[in-house]
């Protein structure tokens, strides 16, 4: 329990001035509710209930989400419907309680950061099975809990100047970067929770402890985030600069909940970092295109590079799925097409789903074909397919290689 009240003290210090006496007046609400959730954790039906009605009668609104324990949700973040729901009860409860119950609204505040702080650390990334899994113990290790290893590391946190970023303009938004951020945060704890357990093992406890510091920094900085945005939004205070700058979102900047790629999926968040025949030298993105009726080769500057191998004995494609929020963003934009240099010889299917059916296609794109607009409505749709496929060699046996497919300057809009 110390380290949530902690990484709240922590995530208190890094607000703006105005906003941090906001959250810290009153005594400790934030950080006594963001032990809440473990001192109510077993409310189960076996549980006195009349107990914990006795030492808060309000305690169900805070540990509970549709009578189902909020522990439920910190299990099961990766589920994007799950963390959905957590975000949108805690976060709504939180924007309406400011302004009228600021009180209640640290309390509820108190235990969105336990649920954050839980689920985007590498003690809670995984669970014992699976960590056991990655990082098997060594002998004298394996009758010890792995999760209280990674948990009962000291972390250092020094104070650090911050300013934090604006997640959206409405709640809709909001939520729906939030969602993004834990899920990525949630999938680097869970790569860090290896090496901390390694080190470990080896007795290299100022590494892991170092490590694991670090990667709670980082999840904290999510977490300073959210209530920053959650502030300003209660009170109307939304710079329209920021209103402006959020009315598009760069999908690089979103991890696919869904990767089906046999080769590398190019830096998603950046571009195509590596050449694929000369590794780790920059390969920047250059297609053919047709601008004012002239054909021409091009470079962009950003975008999402995927590739598909046609040297397997059975049809290959690549895929990268997005979750949506419905009412956040109407339009998808990109232009798609295959690298000029890199690819020599393809026949390449290109389509774009919306909720699984498709909306765009390019049946056959061969390397002689200029790359092409991509337009589509996602006006209330949950899920967004990118995906390029590949025949196999049988097919056609002139057409076995790398096929590398560029989504250059994805957006979505409003």
């Amino acid at each position: 329990m110390r380290e949530h009240e902690q990484l709240t003290q922590f995530t208190l210090n890094l607000l703006p001035p105005g906003e941090k006496k906001f959250w810290s007046e009153n005594g400790t609400l934030v950080k006594k509710y963001a032990t809440y959730p473990d001192t109510f954790g077993f409310c189960g039906p076996a549980y006195d209930e009349k107990k914990l009605d006795a030492i808060d009668p309000d305690w169900r609104c805070f540990v509970r989400i549709e009578n189902t324990h909020i522990h439920y949700h910190n299990y099961h973040i990766m589920e994007p419907e799950v963390c959905i729901s957590l975000l949108e009860y805690f976060l709504d409860k939180i924007v309406k309680s400011i302004r009228n119950k600021p009180d209640k609204a640290k309390k509820y505040a108190g235990c969105l950061l336990h649920c954050l702080q839980d689920a985007s650390t590498p003690a809670h990334s995984a669970e014992e099975y699976i960590l056991r899994t990655f990082a098997p113990p060594p002998r004298f290790w394996q009758n010890k809990s792995l999760h209280s290893a990674i948990e009962s590391k000291k972390v250092t946190l020094k104070p650090i100047p911050y300013k934090p970023k604006i997640l959206g303009t409405d709640l809709k938004q909001t939520i729906f970067h939030s969602f993004y951020k834990i899920y990525h945060m949630h999938r680097i704890s869970l790569g860090a929770s290896v090496p901390i357990l390694i080190y470990t093992y080896e007795g290299k406890q100022k590494k892991a402890e170092r490590l694991l510091s670090d990667v709670i920094r980082e999840c904290v900085l999510i977490h300073t985030d959210i209530l920053h945005t959650l502030y300003l939004l209660a009170n109307d205070k939304i710079p329209e600069g920021e209103r402006k700058k959020l009315e598009k979102c760069d999908l690089r900047l979103l991890r696919p909940i869904i990767i089906e790629q046999d080769q590398n999926y190019y830096d998603y968040t950046i571009d195509f970092s590596r050449n694929i025949y000369n590794s780790f030298l920059p390969t920047p993105f250059k297609m053919i295109v047709k601008e004012d009726g002239k054909i021409k080769e091009r470079e962009f500057k950003y975008g999402i590079g995927t590739m598909t191998d046609g040297a397997r004995t059975k049809d290959y494609h690549a895929k990268l799925v997005y979750f949506l929020y419905p009412g956040v963003y109407n339009r998808f934009q990109c232009v798609v097409g295959l690298h000029s240099r890199l690819v020599k010889k393809a026949n390449v299917r290109i389509q774009v789903l919306v909720d699984r059916k498709e909306v765009f296609v390019i049946p056959t794109m061969t390397e002689k074909m200029p790359a092409s607009v991509v337009d589509v409505s996602i006006e209330g749709a949950r899920e967004l397919t990118l995906m390029a496929s590949s025949p196999h060699p049988g097919v056609n046996p002139a057409l076995v290689g790398n096929k590398d497919i560029i989504w250059a300057n994805p957006v979505l809009l409003k």
